[in-house]
């Protein structure tokens, strides 16, 4: 039942939104009866520009929160609105729309909040890549300079077998070079090429795609810090370091301490026992936090446009009605609308049970009180019709979607009586002069 609720009430909502698209100016504005009053607006930060695109379609994001607030704080979805920008304005009740941008939402605020302040980022990752690659490249030109020296004049295979498994550990098939080569071109710059096609056009999967790369570069950067580690520890052996000069010492151990010169790089504890984890913790809950995000965003939508149907004219007017009918059944009768009368007391009982409920009505109940309300509009509408064209003395005001609407017509009304009465007064003066002058 509540989906056909949901396709309703969006066809409703669609055929009465703006026929224009939506633009930045008109975002927030359009957006506002959605939230409440004390909170302020600002556009998501990836649709500060451009908004964002799925199957097509445009959509605006927007952040709605206290004004007490910091505005660049990060916000959860529960202080949302998705605004359409395909053409008919409206509010977005799509589920699958509603899923794939709080998806979006959810995945950007753990980049944000997670990732880039760790320097996980690929960002982040690419320039630490190109200068751990510099600095072992520098390390291999070190290493390589005290093998020729600590070789020269020995045939000592400990030795040689040991500089060849440090070059072989930087520089191999499978070394560290090869392992960074490999972590950027198959994930860093995917993953950046996906970030910036989205960057560049708004489109959701891209960067859902982006933010599933981190799994397998997370994954990646736990190898070449297992590997790096295990190089580390070799370059310190301490029965090589008896069978070499204090000068040949001292270059392997400032190969050492002078690291991969960026920080960028965790330890592979790190990555097996927090990074890795926290972002499977993070995927894990992703379906949980959506679904909410969802769930929050139809019931607040249903609530406000209920609420605002429901209005102090509207309820006056069809209240007012049915006390008449009890009144002047008989006038009803004659006119053939007696039978509309109690189909309207039927639906207009159902928006009340809901409207005067004192528990919080759900999102299905909301939805089905405002077609109901709409329904209730044209039944009582249809009443007063078949009353004014049956001629009878008992003919109920006929209601409107909004109350301001009547305040033109009473002023343009109360002009022409205005200017009809002067008209009057100058016709009646003139008469008299006239008399007189005979």
């Amino acid at each position: 039942m509540r989906k056909y609720n949901a396709i309703a009430l969006a066809a409703v909502l669609v055929l009465a939104a703006s026929c224009c698209a939506i633009t930045t100016d008109r975002v927030a504005d359009f957006g506002t009866p959605y939230v409440l009053s004390s909170s302020t607006s600002k556009l998501a930060p990836y649709t500060s520009m451009t908004p964002v695109s799925i199957d097509g379609a445009k959509y605006w994001v927007l952040y709605y929160y206290s004004t007490a607030d910091d505005a660049s704080v990060y916000l959860h979805s529960y202080g949302k609105v998705v605004v359409a920008d395909a053409g008919n304005g409206s509010i977005t009740l799509n589920t699958d729309v509603l899923s794939k941008i709080y998806t979006l939402d959810y995945e950007y605020a753990w980049e944000t909040n997670y990732i880039k302040p760790r320097k996980l980022s690929y960002s982040d990752l690419s320039t630490g890549v190109e200068t751990a690659k510099l600095s072992l490249g520098t390390a291999q030109k070190n290493i390589l300079s005290v093998r020729d020296s600590a070789l020269s004049g020995t045939t000592d295979a400990t030795l040689s077998d040991y500089f060849d498994s440090l070059v072989e550990m930087i520089d191999g098939a499978d070394g560290m070079i090869a392992t960074l080569d490999d972590l950027k071109s198959q994930e860093i710059d995917n993953a950046r090429q996906s970030g910036s096609y989205f960057s560049t056009t708004g489109d959701v999967d891209s960067y859902l795609d982006y933010m599933t790369n981190y799994n397998a570069t997370f994954t990646k950067c736990a190898t070449f810090s297992e590997k790096y580690e295990a190089f580390s520890e070799k370059l310190t052996d301490r029965d090589i370091y008896s069978k070499l000069s204090s000068d040949e010492t001292s270059v392997l151990q400032k190969v050492s301490s002078t690291g991969l010169g960026t920080d960028v790089f965790y330890s592979s504890t790190q990555y097996r026992e927090a990074i890795i984890p926290e972002y499977d913790n993070f995927k894990r809950l992703e379906s949980g936090q959506v679904n909410d995000s969802v769930e929050n965003t139809l019931f607040r939508i249903a609530k406000a446009n209920a609420v605002k149907a429901y209005d102090t004219d509207l309820k006056t007017n069809i209240n007012n009605m049915f006390t008449e009918y009890k009144s002047s059944k008989a006038a009803y009768d004659q006119c053939g609308v007696s039978t509309k009368v109690r189909e309207l007391n039927t639906t207009w009982s159902s928006v009340v049970s809901v409207m005067e409920m004192k528990a919080a009505p759900l999102t299905s109940e909301y939805e089905a009180a405002y077609l109901s309300i709409q329904q209730s509009k044209l039944k009582y509408n249809a009443i007063v019709d078949g009353m004014s064209s049956c001629g009878t003395t008992a003919t109920p005001k006929a209601a409107t979607t909004s109350s301001s609407m009547d305040l033109p017509i009473l002023f343009l009304v109360a002009i022409l009586a205005v200017y009809g009465f002067v008209q009057y007064r100058k016709w009646q003066k003139q008469k008299q002069e006239e008399e007189e002058g005979a």
